[in-house]
């Protein structure tokens, strides 16, 4: 995954502001702090966060939680999503299915997801190493290890 730099970073973060903000309130709510924005021109069409802890809802991640919110005759081949953590595989397939072209990553440290996957069918992926996001996540995976460890798919 590109990783940007200097003023690159500087264009992304404005509109990233969404996602932490989803991450920060599901993290209060005793939730895994992964959030997500779709964002269009510099402004948020729709944002979300991971449920599954605070609803039980297994298919409650970040993205699809934002998916969710936008109209769904809605194109969404002019946007851009920007999500706290990598998406995982059923994240993946949702982006893919709205035809996302550029995915911003707040940080790819603690887990991979499927990139991979993203890059291999056209989408644009790129990490900005955001260090409030690393500090959060990594402050849930210390607290709730099993939780974190079925989020990811290694429980």
């Amino acid at each position: 995954m590109p990783i940007l730099r200097g003023r690159e970073v500087d264009d992304l973060i404005e509109p990233y502001r969404f996602a932490l903000e989803q991450a920060e309130i599901g993290h209060r709510e005793g939730g895994i702090p992964d959030g997500a924005a779709l964002v269009r021109d510099g402004s948020l069409v729709a944002a979300g966060r991971n449920r599954r802890v605070q609803e039980g809802d297994p298919t409650a991640h970040g993205v699809i939680d934002c998916l969710r919110a936008v109209d769904p005759q809605a194109g969404c081949e002019d946007a851009v999503l920007h999500t706290t953590r990598p998406p995982c595989r059923a994240c993946a397939e949702a982006i893919l299915e709205r035809s996302i072209p550029v995915v911003v990553v707040g940080d790819d440290s603690l887990f991979a997801g499927e990139i991979s996957l993203l890059n291999s069918r056209g989408t644009k992926t790129v990490t900005i190493e955001d260090s409030k996001t690393r500090k959060l996540v990594a402050e849930y995976q210390r607290r709730r290890p099993e939780a974190w460890a079925d989020d990811i798919g290694q429980a």
